[in-house]
């Protein structure tokens, strides 16, 4: 799969290295990416009030110099967000469709 980052699509490979369902009914799920932003992400989704509450929890690794890293970051972290918020969005939209 890719990153939509700055109009690019950035190719990342995710390796699943956790999933567990519990009694109650949530589910976790983490996978570790590796390729330009390499990092780890999580899901957690768990039974609340008739619905589900998702919680998604990302981390990557900005290659480069420390200079670049911090202005890079700056901007990958606003576009991540944006896009980890897109993709939450899109979440619910299917679910409640």
């Amino acid at each position: 799969h890719s990153y939509l980052l700055a109009g690019m699509h950035i190719p990342v490979t995710t390796t699943v290295t956790e999933h567990r369902a519990d009694a109650d009914g949530s589910f976790h799920w983490k996978g570790e990416n590796s390729g330009l932003l390499a990092g780890w992400s999580t899901w957690d989704y768990v039974p609340r009030d008739g619905g589900t509450q998702v919680t998604l929890e990302m981390e990557y690794v900005v290659p480069g110099s420390a200079l670049g890293k911090v202005a890079d970051r700056l901007f990958i972290e606003r576009s991540q967000e944006r896009a980890a918020h897109h993709t939450l969005e899109n979440l619910k939209q299917l679910m409640e469709s």
